[in-house]
């Protein structure tokens, strides 16, 4: 590959199965790895990608360990889920501060 493929804002929504309003909180949490550019949003695949497959080992760890989620693990949660989209997986809930 390459180029750097960069997705939208809707795009990572769709990838996330999640409101737009949580990807933006999310990104501007500094949670998830986006640029704003203007008005949008814009996400590196790749950089994504390595984000998410953080968050996953991390908790899959602890599962192993018998251990609560940490708060890096729980670095997310829905924002205002009105039952159009399922919530976030459980390694993207519970910001801190929200």
């Amino acid at each position: 590959m390459g180029e750097c493929e960069v997705l939208d804002i809707q795009a990572v929504a769709d990838l996330l199965d999640c409101e737009l309003k949580t990807v933006q909180a999310r990104a501007l949490a500094g949670y998830l790895p986006g640029l704003k550019i203007g008005r949008s949003w814009v996400f590196p695949l790749a950089a994504l990608h390595q984000r998410l497959n953080e968050l996953a080992l991390a908790e899959a760890a602890e599962r192993r360990a018998g251990k609560t989620p940490s708060p890096a693990a729980e670095a997310f949660a829905p924002v205002r889920d009105r039952g159009r989209r399922n919530q976030l997986p459980a390694c993207l809930r519970n910001v801190p501060g929200e």
